[in-house]
């Protein structure tokens, strides 16, 4: 008997608890470049799988390429406790670089929760001084103490993994949901992504085209949203450029430049 549309996505929600990866826990923050005189943001990423209570960090860059202007919440934080933020937050300029300090909530009883891709914890601006990018990248050289990478969850002080990543942007054009790169969005499209992580299949050529809902991550989620979509009448789209029309990822994320030739 053939397997039901509505029992093979079941099936997909069922498996997901079991296919979800084992704890992370990861800083990644994002370089900066432009013309003299413009004005470039950098963001910092968390990335985990387990719920986290607060973080210190320190973000050192060149100054005789950008100088900082200001810093801010990003918007992973901007959107706790019903919009009013974290309990504690601390960023300080300092020379060379930037620290940052926060405590998700001093009793302890909220978190920043858990989620699959990057959460954006904060954003620098900074003016373009000079040529090159300023290598803005995670140290411990910063304040008195100096400052080092520490994520807190479970009253516990954990040591993160660290990226630092040029620029990000993605300049070709895509249909998202199109991982096997045909032209169209389709089952096959599913079975491509399946294929990858769990068949020892190689990449799609275009991550973005496969990253269905955009959270920067290809993991189960992105089948599991590409088969609502399919077989569910009224379900939301892959987010743009959409399954239908080509364009260019506006979203920040660590894949390559995408290679696509269905435009």
């Amino acid at each position: 008997m053939p397997l039901r549309r509505s029992s093979l996505l079941a099936w997909l929600l069922c498996l997901l608890p079991c296919l979800l990866p084992a704890q992370q826990m990861g800083l990644v923050v994002t370089d900066v470049t432009g013309g003299l005189g413009e004005t470039k943001v950098s963001y910092v990423f968390l990335q985990t799988s387990v719920p986290v209570q607060g973080w210190t960090l320190g973000i050192c860059h060149n100054n005789t390429n950008a100088s900082l202007i200001d810093i801010a919440d990003g918007t992973a934080l901007l959107a706790l406790n019903g919009g009013l933020g974290a309990d504690f937050v601390s960023t300080t300029n300092v020379t060379d670089g930037w620290i940052g300090s926060v405590i998700v909530d001093v009793m302890s009883i909220m978190t920043l929760p858990p989620a699959i891709g990057l959460i954006e914890i904060h954003s620098a601006m900074y003016t373009i001084v000079g040529p090159g990018a300023p290598g803005i990248c995670f140290c411990d050289t910063l304040g008195n103490p100096q400052v080092s990478q520490v994520l807190l969850s479970g009253g516990l002080s954990h040591t993160p993994t660290l990226q630092c990543a040029p620029e990000i942007g993605n300049n070709t054009p895509f249909r998202r949901g199109d991982s096997n790169a045909d032209g169209s969005v389709g089952l096959a499209d599913v079975v491509r992504i399946l294929g990858f992580l769990f068949s020892q299949a190689l990449p799609p050529d275009c991550l973005d085209a496969a990253d269905i809902n955009d959270d920067s991550t290809i993991d189960i989620s992105d089948t599991i949203y590409l088969l609502t979509y399919l077989f569910q009448f009224g379900a939301p789209a892959p987010p743009a450029p959409g399954p239908f029309s080509c364009g260019v990822d506006t979203q920040l994320d660590l894949f390559d430049e995408c290679q696509y030739n269905s435009c």
